[in-house]
This record gives structure tokens, C-alpha cells and sequence, in this order.
């Protein structure tokens, strides 16, 4: 007798190193739909994790998107406790799928990891969702009724999942609050990371940092003034390398073509702190994804910014909190006057197992740090990633996460604050949304007594996947940048022409500064000063700045005014939630898509609060494009919203008025 799909257990996650998170939450979500019992491990999840879970799964889903799934099987090691599964469960369905190397023939994998390792069905490439779901309901048609009740093989695998759901490295804590930390903590702090990596002893005393700080005449918060009193947004690439040489190189090319900032872009393994790796790497000279601040030091890393004399440096990574910490030490001992990073917004896109009040506690040392330099006169720039997940993110979401970390940091003593946002492709909508961070975040700074807290934003070019078509991709540059200037953002972070192909080039961020600066001419030729004025932007504008102030007070409400336990709360009971997030305090019951004109609007709100006259008029919008579209399936619409982009599915650049036609 076989099982009823509601009493198939399907087990799905992401394999060893791979972060992307989207794609498990869709499968997630249409199987469900589809009336199977699913539980998801998220990302980065251990292959004996999977194995454990086989002995009380009906089948198992292992998805690896970022080209390294073949070599995590294709290994002795693994491929023997693959042996020892299949002694086990012989006939188990065991599926591998995404993209699995970036240039192995896929035949090739396919036949080497179910022949020589064992998995049952291996798919080396993408595939459609419609076929992830034909291949499921082929296996469970054969899978038998399993010797344990259902009730039990659950509470077993939630146990595994919980367990697999706890970083030693941090507890969470329990007094979280949004007190003052104490100066005299922040200055020695750098001592509980001396045994993180040997550069740590590099970092001086705080009055050295300060002094070098103040003799760098290009700071970030100087050079965001200027461009909005020129009413023009700083072009800022992104950029990193792994050997100093070459990001001494980048940095000249990029200042030679025009960019107004810079920065280190840190690499994948100083941000989970694997700091030996890395070591590794650059003795042999290989490629790195990054630059390898904490391995370079102080002394090297001073060294490159000492060459940059016209534009201000900034570091930006996605960093474990622990290492954020180090980090802001030693980029602002070697003269770097922009830091970015958050609480929230670098824990909710990419670590599962840190809750958000231990990742509070590491950042408001950074920002407590940053607020002792601006009481010595020596301001540093402070940007929050708002662009999160950078996957159909309500411009809502984004609002209330930038304000909430902005209130964290000023009550540090920050001065100096850049919102982030990321384009989602509807320019009324993106507009809109540009104009109320800016003025929602002066509304709540103002009301809790932050009215020396200057706000700028920043406009982060469609950050999801980029379309497979160098000419589409460099329309989305050029709009980006007529969007940014429109949206009166004070800096735009760009894309290059080669995003969907490979890490972008010098040549490609060079060519990619330019196409920026011909998106500014062009929206200076194309629209009057009352363009924003009879445009859908004003009804765009009421509709976020309601949700925004909406949610933001439900937070706030649930620690008592106390912005930092209002957050964690807010969290924890879905008052504030993110969509695709991986983090295992996020619950993800927030539900997202586009419009018939592409704009991002909240379909299912959970319990983020919402003003139900606006959460009718999206659903309203909604069910429109599903009329059109011809399902009322919402994984559907999602799946088609994720991929419609990469695949150049669409007509033009920006969205409105020809997403669904």
C-alpha cells in the first residue's frame, strides 16, 4: 500500500556551501500545494545531515545552485557514506538538481553521480518547476506505507532540523536591549578577536584610528553632501579582488573612469570566517571572490587606500556578526570612512543559524564605535544592505528593516546613515519607494530625538537574477540610473553587462560606470521637474509610506519603544518578516509577487500589519494578473516572477505597463 501524499515526507535543502534560498522556498511552497508534507534544512546544509534524515524521509530533494554540487559528491569520503546509506535504504529516492558544475559536460555528471556515487536521479542543470513536480509525484506514486507512523518520522526529523539550526558560535542572548554600550567595552573589544586571525594585533588604539580617519580628506559623509547638493547621484561599482596587486589595479581603473566611491568587496570566506582558506589561496595565487581584508591586515590594506586620493573608500561584505566586528576595526584603522552591514540586513539574507539578538549585540559594538569616532569629530558613513534577499522585496519590508537599524545606530551615536533599497524593476513603484526611506526614516529619527542623524539613500541596481542578453542587461543599467536620479538617491550601486556569465571584469565595471553616467543625461533630457508630480509615483508613495508606518509601529509597540527588543519580538512572531530569508527565526509566511505592471505587492501579509485597505487594493492587483496569466496558483506567478528576468522574458526595461500584457 502506498502513502498518501499528505503523509509523504519530502525533505528539502541547499548542499554544504550554497546560500541561495529562493528556489528551495518555491519547490517548498508547490509541493505543499500539490498536498505533500514538506520540511526544509534551508541552506548550506551538511550531506550527513541528508543521510540522517533518510531514515525517516519518504524522499529526499537536494538542491546546489552554485556550481560546486558534483565535486561536493564526486569525492572518496563522500561517496563511502553514500555506500553505507544505500546498505540501508537501497531504493531510497535520493535527487540531486540545480546547476551542479559551471563547465562539466552535464551528461558526464549525470551518468558519474548516479552510476558511480548512487543518487537516484541527478539533474545537472535547471529545470522548470512544472518538472521538479513531475519528478516528484513519479517516485511517490512507488514509495510504500513506511514502518513508523507519520507523527513519529516527523517529530524525528524536526528534532534533526533543529539541531542543524544552532551555531555554537551564538547562543542567543536574552537581555537584548537597545542601551548605550559602554565606551570602555567598544575600545578594547578588539581583543576577544585576537584569536579569530593574526592581523588582529594590527589594529591600534582608538585615537590612532580616529587620527588616521581624520586625515583622509575624501570621507564617504563629505562626498554624499556634495552630490546632493548637485542633485546627482555618486556612481559606486562594486570591487574586489583577492591579491593586492590587482585591487590596486582596480582601484586606479575604476577612480581613472569616473566612480565617485569605492570599495573592498570582501570575499565569501573572510565572511564566514575562514580565514585559513583564504591563507592558502593567496599563497598559491588563486582566484578569490573578494578581497581578503582580515588576511591582508591593516598595515597592506592602508596601503592600497593611501593610492586613492580624489573619491572615498567604503568596505562592504555580508559578514558573520563576530566577524563584522573585526572587520570594522581594521578597514577603519586603514583609513576606510564607509562601513556597511547591519544587524538584520546581513543576518537575513545569508546565515541561517545566528539569531537576530546575537547578531544586535556584535553590531551595536560596531556602531558604538562609529558613534565614539563622530563624537570626536570624525564621521564615518554607516549603510544598511536594505536590498535583503534582493528577491520580490516590498518596498514596505525594505522601508521598516533600513528605519529599525537606523534607530539601533543612532542611539549609538551614529551621525552618519545610507538606507539601501534595491531596484525590483516597476520605476513609479522604485521611485516611490527611494522617496519614503528617505522620508519615513527622518520621520521616526526625528520623533525618538536623532535630528543631527543625516539620511541618505542608496539605490542598488536590480539585484536579482540578470538577464542571459548583454543588450537587455545594459538597458537595466542605463534605467537603473535614470530610476536613481529620479528617486533623488544619493548613490547608486551598479551592475556590469556580465553578471549572468561570470565575475565581472575591469573592463566590465569600467564599461558599466559609463552606461550609468549616460542613464543621468538621460533622465535629465527626458523629464521636467513635474514629472514625479503626474506620474502613478504619488499614489505609490501613500500606499508605502502607510505600510511602512504601519508595520514600523507594530514593531516598535512590541518592545515598548525599545527598538532592538521590538525587532527581535517582531521577528519571532512574524510582525516583521522577509521573504526567501534563510535564517531559522524568520518564519517566511510573508507572500510576494509582481503586479500586471511588475510592481513587488504583498499578497499573504502573515502577521505583518498591513492597513487592510491597502493589502485589498494589492490582492486586487493580484488576482488581476492571475486572471490574465490564466492560473490561480501562487507558486506559479512566483516561480514566473524569478525567472521571467534572467531568461529575458519581458519587453523592456523598466517593467511598467508591459509585465502582463
Amino acid at each position: 500500500m502506498r502513502h498518501k501524499k499528505e503523509q509523504t515526507i519530502i525533505v528539502i535543502g541547499g548542499l554544504v556551501d550554497d546560500c541561495h534560498q529562493v528556489g528551495i522556498d518555491i519547490i517548498h511552497r508547490r509541493l505543499t500545494e500539490e498536498g505533500y508534507y514538506v520540511m526544509s534544512l534551508g541552506i548550506t546544509t551538511p550531506i550527513d545531515v541528508f543521510f540522517r534524515c533518510g531514515d525517516f524521509a519518504d524522499l529526499i530533494l537536494v538542491s546546489s545552485v552554485n556550481g560546486h554540487g558534483y565535486e561536493n559528491f564526486a569525492n572518496e569520503e563522500v561517496m563511502y557514506r553514500f555506500e553505507q546509506f544505500r546498505k540501508k535504504r537501497p531504493s531510497f529516492p535520493f535527487i540531486l538538481g540545480g546547476n551542479l558544475h559551471p563547465y562539466k559536460d552535464p551528461v558526464y555528471i549525470k551518468e558519474f553521480l548516479e552510476r558511480k556515487v548512487g543518487l537516484t536521479e541527478v539533474i545537472p542543470k535547471p529545470v522548470s518547476l512544472d518538472r521538479v513536480v513531475e519528478i516528484v509525484n513519479r517516485y511517490s506514486a512507488s514509495i510504500s506505507v513506511a514502518s513508523a507512523p507519520f507523527e513519529a518520522r516527523k517529530q524525528a526529523l524536526e528534532e534533526i532540523i533543529d539541531e542543524e539550526f544552532i551555531d555554537s558560535h551564538y547562543r542567543e542572548l536574552s537581555d537584548v536591549s537597545d542601551r548605550v554600550r559602554d565606551a570602555a567595552t567598544v575600545y578594547h573589544m578588539q581583543h576577544e578577536f585576537k584569536l579569530l586571525w593574526e592581523t588582529a594585533r594590527e589594529v591600534p588604539r582608538f585615537e590612532d584610528i580616529m587620527n588616521r580617519l581624520l586625515q583622509r580628506a575624501n570621507p564617504l559623509s563629505k562626498a554624499i553632501l556634495a552630490a546632493e547638493a548637485a542633485d546627482i547621484p555618486l556612481v559606486h561599482p562594486r570591487c574586489g579582488v583577492g591579491l593586492l596587486a590587482e585591487q590596486d589595479y582596480l582601484f586606479d581603473r575604476l577612480e581613472t573612469a569616473g566612480a565617485d566611491v569605492l570599495s573592498f568587496q570582501i570575499d565569501s570566506h573572510t565572511r564566514n570566517g575562514n580565514f585559513f582558506e583564504n591563507q592558502k589561496l593567496i599563497q598559491e595565487k588563486a582566484v578569490i571572490n573578494g578581497y581578503p581584508l582580515i588576511n591582508h591586515g591593516v598595515a597592506k590594506t592602508k596601503g592600497i587606500v593611501d593610492k586613492v586620493r580624489r573619491v572615498p573608500v567604503q568596505v562592504r561584505h555580508g559578514s558573520k556578526p563576530r566577524v563584522a566586528v573585526l572587520l570594522a576595526y581594521q578597514s577603519l584603522a586603514a583609513g576606510v570612512t564607509g562601513f556597511e552591514g547591519g544587524a538584520g540586513t546581513y543576518l537575513f539574507p545569508y546565515f541561517k543559524s545566528i539569531p537576530l539578538a546575537n547578531s544586535i549585540h556584535y553590531w551595536q559594538i560596531v556602531d558604538r564605535l562609529v558613534g565614539l569616532l563622530a563624537e570626536n569629530g570624525c564621521i564615518v558613513n554607516r549603510e544598511f544592505f536594505g536590498t535583503l534577499t534582493a528577491t520580490l522585496i516590498p518596498p514596505e519590508i525594505a522601508i521598516a528593516v533600513n528605519v529599525l537599524e537606523s534607530l539601533l545606530a543612532a542611539r549609538q551615536g551614529v551621525k552618519s546613515l545610507s538606507l539601501g533599497y534595491a531596484e525590483q524593476g516597476n520605476r513609479a513603484q522604485d521611485i516611490a519607494a527611494l522617496l519614503s526611506l528617505r522620508s519615513v526614516a527622518r520621520y521616526y529619527l526625528d520623533r525618538y530625538g536623532y535630528r543631527d542623524v543625516h539620511i541618505s539613500t542608496v539605490l542598488n541596481s536590480f539585484m536579482a537574477g540578470f538577464p542571459e542578453c548583454r543588450e537587455k542587461a545594459a538597458e537595466i543599467i542605463v534605467e537603473s540610473a535614470v530610476t536613481a536620479r529620479l528617486g533623488k538617491a544619493s548613490r547608486i550601486m551598479i551592475k556590469t553587462e556580465a553578471e549572468a556569465f561570470n565575475i565581472p571584469t575591469v573592463e566590465d565595471n569600467v564599461g558599466a560606470v559609463h552606461l550609468t553616467r549616460r542613464g543621468f543625461m538621460l533622465a535629465q533630457q527626458l523629464y521636467k521637474d513635474d514629472f514625479i508630480a503626474n506620474t502613478p509615483v504619488t499614489l505609490e508613495k501613500r500606499l508605502i509610506e502607510a505600510s511602512s508606518k504601519s508595520i514600523i509601529d507594530s514593531v516598535l509597540d512590541c518592545g515598548g519603544g525599545d527598538a532592538a527588543r521590538g525587532f527581535v519580538y517582531a521577528i519571532k512572531h512574524q510582525y516583521l518578516d522577509i521573504p526567501f530569508s534563510p535564517n531559522f527565526q524568520v518564519k517566511g509566511s510573508i507572500v510576494c509577487v509582481r503586479d500586471c505592471d511588475g510592481a513587488v505587492r504583498i499578497y499573504q501579509p502573515g502577521n505583518v500589519q498591513v492597513p487592510s485597505n491597502v493589502l485589498q487594493f494589492y490582492k486586487a492587483l493580484i488576482h488581476e494578473r492571475m486572471r490574465k496569466e490564466g492560473t490561480r496558483n501562487i507558486s506559479t506567478l512566483i516561480y514566473r516572477d524569478v525567472s521571467r528576468i534572467p531568461r529575458t522574458e519581458y519587453l523592456r526595461w523598466p517593467l511598467d505597463g508591459h509585465y502582463v500584457e
